[in-house]
């Protein structure tokens, strides 16, 4: 008589046997046959998110030098780091191809590593060379990745160019508020002699009060005009910072040099409009090309905070301040009585804006 052990493992072998052979084997892919969603499941098991940021900052770089390059770029290195939202007629198709560019060559560059890593994963078979053409399921979505990553990092990228520069320049109708070269005729240096050249040297000047809300109407709130002198060369190294993911990137004197000019160009394009109606990546009836300042401006809530951040200054930082301009202007030399003029100062105890 079988005992009941011996008649569980006779009865459990059959009928596992008739369990699995009830279920299919899995589909193997194949990437001509693959669904929208099976393609865009298969990429993001090969290209991570980590594997996007390590080939952006690198490639950033080497598409910076080719568009400081371009005659067609017009000096700006900055707005294909900010292009437009969305594709048609009427978005600027310039700033729209260079930021394309940068997002091809990363793909190219990521391609190319996966064809390096051995046994290629199907998603990647047959597939040659990344065209801009090309309409496949695996192009568009490696694509769409590569950009929403970018897009992760680009509202700081805009935070430190308007808190730098932009600030001023679109507060500039404010009494006390402004931003202007030091040397507008000096002498363009090569870019080993870039940094702390009279080229790069500029000027800004800003109101602030320890509220953070500047009222010009209000005669009793005690505001302090904040003067500093910088380097726009320097302040490359802040921006590109927050341009790629990796913010220890090395950015070469090439690039610094080349952003600089951007942000020089910029400050003394005086006939620009900052507060134009419209698409923002139009300059007036221009639609397509470059210089289209506007694209590099927060969204009007970011801006509210950005704003309160420059303007603020408490009272002992403000007291501290003044004392040290009024220490400076002791035994001037002020001529035949004429007006004296406030002292800029250069110290970086007095850095407001950013964080300081």
């Amino acid at each position: 008589m079988p005992t009941s052990t011996n008649l569980g493992s006779k009865i459990s072998v059959p009928l596992v046997a008739a369990v699995f052979a009830a279920v299919p084997p899995p589909r193997k892919l194949d990437y001509r046959k693959m669904t929208f969603e099976e393609t865009n499941d298969e990429l993001k098991k090969v290209v991570t998110p980590a594997m996007i940021r390590a080939v952006e900052a690198p490639v950033q770089c080497a598409m910076m030098i080719k568009n400081a390059a371009d005659p067609l770029c017009n000096g700006d290195v900055y707005t294909p780091f900010t292009p437009p939202q969305g594709q048609g007629s009427n978005t600027n198709a310039h700033v729209h191809l260079r930021a394309d560019r940068a997002t091809y060559s990363s793909m190219k560059t990521l391609k190319a590593q996966i064809d390096a890593g051995g046994s290629k994963p199907e998603v990647f078979r047959d597939w040659t060379t990344i065209r801009s053409k090309d309409t496949s399921h695996r192009h568009v979505l490696l694509k769409s990745q590569v950009k929403a990553v970018r897009h992760d990092y680009r509202s700081g990228f805009r935070r430190v160019i308007y808190m730098l520069f932009i600030y001023p320049l679109f507060h500039a109708h404010r009494a006390d508020v402004s931003i202007h070269m030091l040397f507008p005729n000096a002498a363009e240096p090569g870019a080993a002699e870039a940094e702390g050249s009279e080229y790069f040297a500029y000027e800004r000047s800003v109101v602030c009060c320890a509220s953070g809300s500047v009222n010009e109407s209000d005669v009793m709130q005690r505001r302090c005009v904040v003067k500093k002198r910088g380097c726009l060369v320097e302040d490359q190294k802040t921006v590109l910072a927050e341009a790629v993911p990796d913010n220890s990137f090395e950015w070469g004197a090439a690039n610094l040099k080349a952003a600089a000019v951007t942000a020089r160009i910029m400050i003394m394009d005086t006939a620009f409009d900052w507060h134009a109606g419209g698409p923002v990546d139009h300059v007036g009836d221009m639609v397509d090309g470059p210089r289209a300042w506007r694209l590099l401006m927060p969204k009007a809530t970011s801006r509210e905070g950005m704003d309160k951040e420059v303007e603020t200054m408490t009272a002992a930082d403000m007291d501290a301040y003044e004392a040290g301009r009024d220490a400076d202007r002791e035994g001037e030399d002020v001529g035949d009585g004429g007006p004296l003029v406030d002292p800029l100062v250069d110290d970086d105890d007095y850095d407001f804006g950013l964080g300081a």
